[in-house]
């Protein structure tokens, strides 16, 4: 995953998806409180949402989603889903 905030980039992984946020680690640190664009990344797939940082410590992170449209917490719920199928 990497997300966008001003004009930085930092990489992560998430270790917890759900409809309203997930909980990862950023390769560098992220203010809290920051607004930016989550990209998630799985297979083939990419799936763009706003975010915002909610709660973070030396070891996660956590953001919850700013759904601007039905279409993104829709990509949200599909990807859900998908790995749901894959476990």
């Amino acid at each position: 995953m990497d997300f966008i905030y001003g004009d930085r980039v930092v990489l992560g992984t998430c270790s917890n998806l759900s409809e309203s946020g997930l909980r990862g680690r950023f390769s560098g640190s992220v203010p809290l409180g920051s607004e930016g664009l989550l990209t998630l990344y799985h297979a083939n797939q990419k799936v763009e949402v706003k975010a915002r940082i909610d709660a973070a410590d030396d070891e996660e992170t956590r953001l919850r989603f700013q759904f601007r449209s039905d279409k993104e917490r829709s990509a949200i719920s599909d990807l859900l889903k998908l790995l749901a199928s894959r476990s």
